[in-house]
């Protein structure tokens, strides 16, 4: 396991990824992402060859991003055909699988999105363009997974 200047768990690794006989077909660390609220917001894969002693002092000489933590974007990022709505500053920020995307507080812009109906059983619906920071404050709002 690798650990970041906050104590959270962001590599693991077990003796199947060390190899290249895995669902990867690569050597490499499953990666966990977090916002500023210590929130997952993306997981992945993460091919390196490196050692666990390797990557630590890589994350423990962080300079740039010291907090190590992601942040909600209007503009996305793609991996494997899908779009992310998320920055891609904290380590590992290159050559990333991700697997897995939670968003919070508000709906990313998704092209399945629903429409908001104006109203449900007569009551009005309170949107996420209208009042978001109080409607679903500190919710999750989507998860998705790549299967």
């Amino acid at each position: 396991m690798i650990y970041d200047k906050q104590d959270r768990a962001i590599m693991t690794q077990h003796a199947g990824l060390r190899t290249i006989k895995n669902s990867f077909s690569a050597q490499g660390w499953m990666f966990t992402k977090y916002d500023r609220f210590g929130r997952v917001v993306y997981t992945g894969f993460f091919p390196s060859t490196a050692s666990r002693a390797s990557l630590q002092g890589d994350v423990d000489a962080l300079s740039s991003n010291p907090a190590n933590n992601e942040a909600r974007s209007s503009s996305s990022f793609s991996s494997d055909g899908m779009d992310i709505f998320y920055t891609q500053n904290a380590f590992p920020s290159a050559n990333i699988k991700v697997l897995s995307v939670n968003y919070y507080d508000t709906y990313p812009v998704y092209s399945f999105n629903p429409a908001f109906p104006a109203s449900v059983m007569g009551q009005d619906v309170i949107t996420d363009s209208q009042n978001a920071a109080i409607s679903t404050r500190a919710l999750p709002t989507v998860s998705l997974v790549k299967t």
